[in-house]
């Protein structure tokens, strides 16, 4: 018995149809089963705006509180201790999720609580500096002294400029030597930095707009040393030191 083109046609559709159903079947990714955890229960009534951080691993979550006229950061539930004002903006996990830091304030001066141990007070802390090195065995800020700022890691103080530039507070990769951005006249334009991979060298894109009052520079130390510094005044610098 002949088949006619039609029926032809119309059984060679079926089987294009059944194997694309079977490839489709093949490719769709197992299902997965999802669930949610509550990591913590926050009263918003008591939340302090621009204060909170949840951890890299997202597994801890930090965030000011007030309270009877004191305000302080709670960690995964645990209150730390109560101060007078809590810095906002200033509030970081450690890259490895185990070290929390934030700015405080106190007798009308300011400092750093790292892991709930108050650092020195200055007259007040430079906004956006807050850094952890990549290995979260070092953390740096800007502080103000005397009218001036200065970088400040771990327990060393930096030496003093008009001003260090914000958000240019830069660690290398293995976390032993810090490059940053620091003028020597009332205004900057902010300045990326970037170090190499392998920690040797960093460069920095500047525009000093040519003028002669601006000098702006870009220091990088080891943290063993007190820090360098090496006035630019190309548009574009690197170094190896």
């Amino acid at each position: 018995m002949t088949t006619s083109p039609t029926r032809l046609a119309l059984f060679m559709s079926l089987a294009l149809l059944c194997w694309a159903i079977v490839v489709a079947a093949e490719d769709k990714p197992p299902r997965r089963d999802v669930t949610e955890k509550r990591l913590i229960q926050i009263d918003f009534s008591l939340l302090l705006p621009d204060l909170f951080a949840v951890s890299p691993d997202s597994l801890h979550v930090a965030y000011g509180a007030r309270a009877e006229q004191k305000q302080f950061v709670i960690v995964d539930g645990q209150a730390g201790k109560p101060y007078p004002a809590i810095l906002g903006g200033m509030l970081r996990f450690s890259p490895n999720s185990q070290r929390v830091a934030y700015g405080a304030q106190q007798d009308r001066k300011s400092f750093l609580v790292v892991d709930g141990k108050a650092h020195k007070p200055y007259e007040a802390l430079g906004a956006g500096t807050l850094r952890f090195s990549p290995d979260s065995q070092h953390v740096a800020y800007a502080a103000v002294t005397d009218a001036r700022m200065r970088v400040v890691v771990d327990a060393t103080e930096h030496p003093p400029y008009t001003a260090i530039v914000p958000e240019t507070l830069t660690f290398s990769p293995n976390g032993q030597r810090l490059a940053y951005g620091a003028t020597s006249a009332q205004t900057a334009s902010t300045s990326p930095t970037a170090y190499a991979r392998d920690s040797s060298g960093l460069s920095c894109w500047m525009d000093n707009q040519g003028s002669p009052t601006m000098a702006l520079a870009l220091a990088a130390c080891s943290l063993a040393r007190t820090g360098n510094a090496w006035p630019m005044s190309s548009r574009w610098a690197s170094s190896n030191a």
